[in-house]
């Protein structure tokens, strides 16, 4: 067993968590990207439809939502406060991601 302290099992799957779901809406941000460019003047102009076809990234709440609670439940079992930060503004970074529209600059 690599990890005798369950608090650094913890952080290690909210991170795991976290670069999981930055490979994902990175990849659904290329897909729309590419999608758009495929497009004609009339569908880029009502792109927005277009992207609630895509809303099935918003699933990647469940997973980011467990990332950040792990951070928070090790932030206040554990003494060591700085790994469990990290990971509680990882998965807050993670989530302005998945809002934002990055496709955008894609392009």
């Amino acid at each position: 067993m690599p990890f005798k302290n369950p608090d650094k099992r913890l952080l290690t799957v909210s991170y795991g968590l976290s670069a999981l779901c930055i490979v994902l809406i990175i990849g659904v941000n290329r897909n729309l990207a590419a999608v758009y460019q495929r497009a004609d003047g009339k569908s880029k102009m009502l792109f927005g439809i277009i992207e609630f076809s895509y809303s099935g990234q918003y699933c990647l709440l469940i997973p980011l939502a467990s990332a950040l609670l792990l951070g928070l439940l090790v932030y206040i079992r554990n003494s060591n406060k700085r790994p469990s930060v990290l990971a509680i503004f990882l998965a807050c970074g993670v989530g302005v991601l998945l809002f934002a529209r990055i496709w955008r600059f894609m392009i």
